[in-house]
């Protein structure tokens, strides 16, 4: 018992001096509490009731340690919460991440898959700031308007301001399927 609480102890004595960069961390995460390294990011992660929730990806040890820190303050609820505008045009993607799109003209405008719903908020604070200068990538997302719920997929698309929906598939190849026939129709069901 006294070994855990002197382990405990020295996990917060040493996050504490990565925090405040009094010491360089070492490549082992393996003692930090709810950090997992993951190639040369830092992710937090916590299992509750048996679920492991995800809370970010950051570039250095020291980043994950402070939302950490926050997070545990908060008991473990996010307080930066992405704003309207930002989630207008990020979706998260079927197979993981979050992609970009944006309607110009009518047409949906591909910018991009991101790893991180950080990453994709950063990008679209850049976009919002820049006026949407930079150009849509010319390589279409083979996932374009299909979302994954819970173990289905649905195809979505906005029009005219409004979420119209296409139908919910077993699999993500029946949706692209699906998905396809109708960009073919013009969206003619």
């Amino acid at each position: 018992m006294l070994k855990k609480q002197i382990q405990k102890t020295l996990q917060k004595i040493k996050a504490l001096l990565i925090k405040h960069k009094i010491i360089i961390p070492t490549q082992d995460t393996t003692h930090i509490p709810y950090i997992r390294q993951n190639n040369n990011t830092y992710t937090i992660q916590k299992n509750i009731n048996g679920k492991t929730h995800y809370y970010g990806t950051y570039k250095t040890l020291g980043e994950a340690v402070e939302k950490r820190d926050q997070l545990k303050q908060n008991n473990w609820k996010q307080t930066n919460k992405p704003t309207p505008t930002e989630m207008k045009y990020i979706s998260k993607h079927p197979q993981g991440g979050y992609i970009i799109q944006k309607s110009i003209n009518g047409q949906i405008k591909y910018y991009g898959k991101y790893k991180t719903l950080e990453e994709a908020q950063k990008q679209i604070q850049y976009h919002i700031k820049t006026g949407w200068t930079q150009k849509p990538q010319k390589k279409q997302d083979p996932d374009r308007y299909i979302t994954k719920t819970g173990k289905k997929y649905r195809i979505q698309k906005q029009v005219n301001g409004k979420v119209k929906y296409y139908g919910t598939y077993q699999t993500i190849k029946e949706a692209r399927k699906k998905r396809d026939k109708l960009e073919k129709t013009h969206w003619r069901k």
